[in-house]
């Protein structure tokens, strides 16, 4: 990446940050937002190695560092920026023509049974949108490592690293510390960054 470029978004990134936690009084929300945008800059200079693009894509969307920050009556979902932008981020990088016709014709299915599914169930809750919304960042995750299979490996990499951010995640909370992880959703059970328990477990 051009050396202006990363100024530029250097700059816009701390002009992000200030507006953000601004406006937010919590430390550990706080804590969030700032780990989030290094994440951000992370991938925006690392947009030309797409193994490290997925390596952070991984990592940034499994340990699930949420904040919601009201800016300008607007809510920014840090885990679906990251997801988006590192999805942009690879596209010039795969070679969509290796991905056989077949696995489009299913990915539209799935992606439209789940559409259908909110449509007739439950059209006006967001979060339903979200599953959908969240269903086709997975599909176009899997159709970017199937267009370019070098990439297997950093997705591996980045599981193996988020898993060590989260058991670290648990250990914190298990010592009491909820600053940077928040405090268990249930008091019994460590949930690391994760809203429940049975994610965290999973890893």
């Amino acid at each position: 990446m051009a050396a202006p470029a990363v100024v530029g978004g250097a700059v816009i990134l701390v002009l992000a940050a200030s507006l953000a936690i601004g406006s937010v009084s919590e430390v550990e929300q706080q804590l969030k937002i700032a780990m989030a945008l290094l994440f951000v800059g992370a991938l925006l200079v690392s947009a030309g190695n797409p193994g490290r693009v997925v390596v952070l894509v991984v990592v940034g969307c499994a340990v699930s560092v949420t904040v919601k920050v009201p800016i300008l009556d607007a809510t920014v979902n840090s885990t679906e920026l990251i997801a988006v932008l590192g999805l942009a981020l690879l596209a010039p990088h795969v070679s969509f023509r290796s991905i056989p016709g077949w696995w489009f014709t299913s990915a539209a299915v799935v992606l439209g049974g789940a559409t259908v599914a909110v449509v007739a169930s439950a059209p006006n809750e967001w979060t339903s949108w979200w599953f959908v919304a969240r269903l086709a960042f997975g599909l176009g995750l899997a159709a970017t490592i199937g267009g370019n299979r070098s990439l297997a490996r950093p997705v591996m990499r980045g599981l193996a690293a988020a898993s060590v951010i989260v058991v670290a995640g648990i250990l914190l909370q298990r010592a009491g510390s909820s600053a940077v992880v928040g405090a268990p959703y249930l008091s019994d059970r460590y949930d690391s960054f994760f809203g429940y328990y049975t994610v965290a477990a999973g890893f």
